[in-house]
């Protein structure tokens, strides 16, 4: 993943976001998680400041994925969320750093590659566990 460039990681971020979207039954979390893989496409693809909006889908006072994943009472839907939130993250981290942010709210300030690498590695654990569990 090394070779990997940051458009690319950014891609397979919103790949996997998409991918994982379809686990999730709670319908205030789906109708979110499409929004907020709306506005990484359009970050993608525009390059369209979305960094407010994303960041708030993210840690919102009243909703938001972290929310959705503190209410989880299943561990592995719980990694479940927390592959959602990185890959969300580390798109979020991009756009702010693609408009020149200095400042970055505290939770986009601690994401990073590791944070990336996580994500890739917590997806294909659960996703393993999944195809496993339908082969029973």
């Amino acid at each position: 993943m090394d070779d990997m460039t940051n458009q690319q990681k950014q891609m397979l971020c919103l790949e996997i976001m998409e991918k994982l979207k379809a686990q999730i039954k709670n319908k205030d979390a789906v109708r979110d998680i499409g929004e907020a893989i709306r506005l990484c496409r359009k970050w993608l693809d525009t390059r369209a400041d979305v960094s407010y909006e994303l960041y708030h889908l993210l840690d919102g006072e009243a909703h938001g994925f972290t929310l959705f994943q503190e209410a989880e009472t299943d561990s592995r839907m719980t990694a479940v969320w927390n592959v959602l939130i990185d890959a969300a993250a580390y798109i979020c981290r991009a756009v702010y750093e693609g408009h020149g942010a200095k400042y970055f709210p505290e939770p986009i300030e601690l994401v990073d590659e590791e944070t990336f690498l996580r994500c890739v590695k917590t997806y294909e654990e659960v996703t393993a566990g999944r195809a496993a569990d339908e082969s029973i």
